[in-house]
C-alpha cells in the first residue's frame, strides 16, 4: 500500500514538473528575441516606471531597440495632466503603430486609466493596462502576446483593456530609471490625497501611498552592484520623485 501510495505521489510530481517546464518554454518562447521600443510621455514617475519595465523586459529575454529597427512590441507610457497631454498621446499611439506595423502594442500611465476602454479600439493597439496593473505588465503581455498568436490572420490587435476603478487602486510599484541620464530618479511615493480642482493625479493615480524604505533601497543597491560602482556614489546622485502635491503637505 505504501509503495503504491509513494509511486502515485511521484506520478503527480512529474505531471507538475512536465506542465510547469512546459508554460515556462512557452512564456519564454514568446518574448525571448522580441525587440521592444518605448515612448514616455508626462512626469519623472512615469519616466522611473518605464525604465524598470524596460529592466524587467530585458530579464525575460527582450532588447530595446537601435535606431532604424522595427520593434516587436511597443510600450507607449502615458499622460494626462491637461487636453494637450492627451491629444500628444494620442499621437504617440498612433506613430508607434505606423512605424512598427504588426507590433504588440502596449498603453499604460495616466491617460490608460482614465480612457482604457477608448484607447483599446484605437487601430493596432493590443493592450491598455491601468494603474493597479503596473506591476504585472509582463504577466498580461506573456498571455495576450500568447491570445494574439493563436487567432493569428484573424485579429489584427487584441484589443484588450484591463483596469480598476480609482478606489480600487492600491498597489505600490517600486521604480527606479538609470541609464538614461546622470541622475538615477527613484520612486518613493504614487497617488494624491489632494483633489485639486486643475489635476487629475487623485483620479488617475489613486490615494497616496509608498512603499518601504527597505524595498525602495532594494533598486539602487542592485544597479550600484551591478555596475560596479560605489553604493554611497549611486545613492548621492539619485533624485527623489513623487508626486509633488503630496510632498509639500508633509
Amino acid at each position: 500500500m505504501f509503495v503504491a501510495e509513494s509511486e502515485k505521489m511521484n506520478i503527480y510530481v512529474w505531471v507538475f514538473l512536465i506542465n510547469f517546464a512546459i508554460k515556462y518554454k512557452t512564456n519564454m518562447s514568446l518574448l525571448q528575441n522580441k525587440k521592444a521600443a518605448y515612448h514616455t510621455l508626462g512626469c519623472k514617475l512615469n519616466f522611473a516606471e518605464t525604465s524598470s519595465l524596460r529592466d524587467l523586459l530585458e530579464n525575460n529575454g527582450v532588447r530595446t531597440i537601435e535606431k532604424g529597427e522595427k520593434a516587436d512590441i511597443c510600450i507607449v507610457n502615458t499622460c494626462s495632466v491637461t487636453d494637450v497631454a492627451d491629444h500628444k498621446c494620442r499621437q504617440a499611439i498612433h506613430r508607434f503603430t505606423r512605424e512598427h506595423p504588426g507590433a504588440f502594442v502596449v498603453v499604460m500611465g495616466c491617460y490608460a486609466q482614465l480612457k482604457a476602454n477608448e484607447i483599446a479600439t484605437f487601430p493596432g493597439v493590443d493592450l491598455v493596462l491601468g494603474m493597479e496593473q503596473k506591476g504585472e505588465v509582463v504577466r498580461y503581455i506573456e498571455e495576450c502576446l500568447q491570445q494574439k498568436q493563436m487567432l493569428s490572420g484573424d485579429i489584427d490587435a487584441c484589443h484588450e483593456a484591463v483596469s480598476v476603478p480609482t478606489k480600487d487602486i492600491r498597489t505600490f510599484v517600486p521604480s527606479c530609471s538609470h541609464g538614461d541620464r546622470t541622475r538615477y530618479f527613484l520612486k518613493v511615493q504614487d497617488g494624491c490625497n489632494y483633489y485639486c480642482t486643475y489635476c487629475t493625479i487623485p483620479i488617475a493615480r489613486g490615494r497616496s501611498r509608498n512603499g518601504s524604505i527597505a524595498s525602495l533601497l532594494r533598486l539602487p543597491t542592485r544597479w550600484s552592484a551591478t555596475t560596479r560602482v560605489l553604493s554611497s556614489t549611486v545613492l548621492s546622485l539619485i533624485a527623489l520623485t513623487t508626486v509633488v502635491r503630496q510632498l509639500h503637505s508633509h
